[in-house]
């Protein structure tokens, strides 16, 4: 008995360590992903004054 408590025990620890890891790896990526969102709504400000002010060089 002590033998399948000590795997299970191990298949636990994995467990936690692997879904520990994928949290993680979920946080980053929605983090990024507000980043890359935030960049490209002043990528498009930036454009849309650059036309309003410069409408002759942007055709």
């Amino acid at each position: 008995m002590e033998t399948i408590d000590k795997i299970s025990n191990s298949a636990h620890e994995a467990f936690d360590n692997i879904a520990s890891a994928t949290n993680q790896a979920a946080e980053t990526l929605g983090e990024k992903g507000k980043q890359l969102k935030n960049a490209e709504q002043q990528l498009l400000k930036y454009c849309r004054n650059y036309i309003r002010y410069n409408p002759w060089v942007s055709q």
